[in-house]
């Protein structure tokens, strides 16, 4: 009986040390791509949601002959782009909380020949926390009397996936 649990154990460990950088590999794979889809389906409804507003990201003022003296950005606009983003991101996030995926025991293995192949295990997502938006507003020169005013943002989110004795942790920006 010895002698079985110690070559039960042996095989165990074994089998756990050629499974453990697939397994987190894949469920990696899996939280990233299912964190990308989330930011872009997020940024697509904030964006459908900011067409419908009048929003003025950037303003010049004049002087008395009626030149260009300075262009700035709306920080009320700014702000509420931002907030717009956060709001989506975060919902998105909190609806998605706990979903369940599955993934082939197969690829699990590491091996190719057995990808996509036997039992399909659930893996579950997990967002960490929530998103963090950056948002910078830059002026750029285009010429004479033009100026491009870009807003971008950058969208941080972490989440991790968990299959049974395994999980993965990812931080996307």
């Amino acid at each position: 009986l010895i002698v079985i649990s110690v070559i039960l154990i042996f095989l165990w460990i074994r089998i756990d040390k050629k499974m453990r950088p697939a397994a987190e590999k894949a469920c990696l794979y899996e939280c990233e791509s299912l964190t990308s889809r989330i930011v872009s389906e997020s940024v697509s409804d904030a964006l459908e949601i900011m067409s419908g507003l009048e929003l003025t990201l950037s303003s010049a003022t004049y002087d008395k002959n009626g030149s260009i003296t300075g262009i700035h950005a709306n920080a009320d606009a700014v702000n509420t782009v931002q907030t717009i983003l956060l709001e989506q991101m975060n919902t998105a996030l909190n609806e998605k909380r706990g979903a369940e995926f599955f993934i082939h025991l197969g690829t699990l293995t590491g091996m190719h020949t057995m990808a996509g192949r036997g039992a399909e295990i659930p893996l579950r997502y997990i967002p960490k926390g929530s998103a963090d938006i950056t948002l910078q507003s830059n002026f750029t020169s285009a010429g004479i009397n033009q100026t491009i005013h870009t807003l971008s943002a950058e969208i941080t989110v972490s989440a991790g996936c968990s299959v049974p004795l395994y999980q993965a942790e990812s931080t996307q920006t």
